[in-house]
């Protein structure tokens, strides 16, 4: 179990204070969806997917590994690199010996594609998060304009451009079908409440089986067959068990600046709620420009600095 939270305990390490930012306002469904049904006979993986809260296969939570996403949203340049470096390269490594691996949701404005390159070639996964980060959820050119800059620029095959994540997790029906009609294979936008809705992934086949927090949130399911949504989990903030942001883990009480300590305790929280359960994903869903800031505004600062 130790070196299953390692990720957790690199982060709590690597961020002594957090504020949260973009995602911050969307606090997660907790309610299902009543029009939704899926039939796993006909729903099979890997094309298809029926949402549950037991690991794939029937597997027993006791035979598998406690997974954790670490993700990284907007652009990767030399000013938030350090950050992701102190982050990914810097702690402790998988327990098969294998560096801790990311995914880097990457907006195509304002990134240096030498470092896009370098985070791909150290075993990294490169995504997409649209072209210009607009508060608005992205129509096709947004989305098409990102993939093409990141495949002509940041040498990535376009093969390897799988995923997608809405800026500001603003997501409609549009969008959604948007993403599916660029051959992603998934979406991850959706914040869910994994104590209300336990769920592990699962493909849009037969729509969303929560309630959503889209701007247009159907009252009909709708479908877009053989995408897949990777949820992002909220945590739930010890002691008092009420939800946190979607991505940054908000200080706890809000008003106050969370040190290195509160953080840790927050994530251990979540992290062993799941490893004592079913083992569903655990994520930590980051803005390496957030803590750049922080690190900014704490140098300049006499003392006591980090």
């Amino acid at each position: 179990m130790r070196k299953s939270a390692v990720i957790a305990l690199a982060v709590a390490a690597a961020v002594p204070a957090v504020n949260a930012q973009e995602g911050q306002g969307v606090v997660g469904s907790a309610a299902a969806n009543a029009a939704y049904s899926c039939n796993p006979a006909t729903c099979v993986p890997p094309a298809c997917f029926c949402p549950s809260p037991n690991p794939p296969g029937g597997l027993p939570p006791q035979k598998i590994p406690q997974f954790m996403t670490l993700t990284f949203d907007d652009s990767i340049n030399s000013v938030v690199l350090p950050i992701i470096m102190n982050i990914t390269q810097s702690h402790h490594n998988n327990p098969n010996g294998c560096p801790l691996a990311a995914t880097f949701f990457v907006s195509a404005q304002f990134s240096d594609y030498w470092n896009v390159q370098t985070m791909y070639g150290l075993g990294h996964e490169i995504a997409t998060h649209t072209w210009t980060h607009l508060n608005t959820p992205p129509g096709p050119v947004e989305i098409n304009s990102a993939i093409e800059t990141i495949n002509t620029f940041g040498g990535i095959p376009k093969s390897e451009l799988k995923g997608f994540r809405h800026p500001f997790l603003l997501y409609t029906n549009g969008s959604i079908a948007n993403v599916a009609a660029s051959k992603l294979l998934y979406d991850s936008s959706m914040s869910l409440d994994y104590t209300s809705f336990p769920t592990w992934p699962f493909t849009l086949d037969n729509g969303v089986p929560f309630v959503c927090d889209a701007i247009d949130c159907p009252t009909q399911p709708y479908k877009n067959p053989g995408l897949w949504e990777i949820p992002l989990y909220n945590l739930r903030a010890n002691p008092n068990n009420s939800l946190n942001a979607a991505m940054d883990p908000n200080p706890i009480p809000p008003a106050i600046t969370a040190n290195e300590a509160d953080i840790l305790t927050v994530l251990k929280y979540n992290f062993l709620n799941r490893y004592n359960s079913t083992r569903l994903p655990m994520g930590l869903y980051i803005h390496a420009g957030l803590y750049t800031l922080f690190v900014l505004n704490a140098l300049a600062v006499p003392e006591p600095a980090i």
